[in-house]
């Protein structure tokens, strides 16, 4: 089954600012939230039997699909960071008295 070019300009139409909030919301960054938000539209055009109406409407089917995108953005995000070795190192001083002084060490040292 494919969709036609209507179908998927109706439904870019009905959905595109959802989505793309949904994604906004997700990683706080306008870049990657139109990213996500075009490559579901991308998703459904590619594989439109991904989209089973009985299990669900269009829209939760991209949130689904946007969900996805974002998780596999923070994948790659992950593996892309650098390690701060300063961080395996650590040790606080635990003579600082109470907890909340070696918590506020600890996140001094971030």
């Amino acid at each position: 089954m494919a969709i036609t070019e209507t179908e998927l300009r109706q439904a870019f139409e009905n959905h595109k600012d959802a989505v793309y909030d949904f994604a906004l919301r997700m990683t706080a960054s306008e870049a990657t939230a139109e990213d996500v938000a075009q490559d579901c539209f991308l998703e459904l055009l590619r594989n439109p039997r991904g989209f089973d109406p009985p299990r669900g409407s269009l829209r939760m089917f991209l949130f689904g699909v946007a969900r996805h995108l974002v998780y596999r953005h923070w994948r790659k995000e992950q593996r892309s960071v650098p390690m701060n070795e300063d961080l395996l190192t650590y040790s606080p001083d635990l003579t600082a008295g109470s907890l909340s002084e070696v918590i506020r060490q600890a996140v001094q040292a971030l």
